[in-house]
């Protein structure tokens, strides 16, 4: 990954094979944040696999 602080993944889209990253950016120096404006973001690939599908809480 391009980022220093992955955090969490979910597959989306409609059909399932895009994999969203979210990253943060705390505890980077001011230093590392300017290095690399990436850090914080939302990244997004598109995969050869194909997430699960969504089980909605039903109450």
């Amino acid at each position: 990954m391009p980022v220093t602080n992955p955090t969490s993944c979910t597959f989306g889209a409609a059909d399932r094979k895009t994999l969203y990253i979210t990253s943060a950016q705390f505890t980077l120096a001011e230093a590392q944040l300017h290095a690399n404006p990436l850090e914080g973001a939302l990244l997004a690939t598109e995969t050869d696999c194909t997430g699960l599908p969504d089980y909605r809480f039903a109450g």
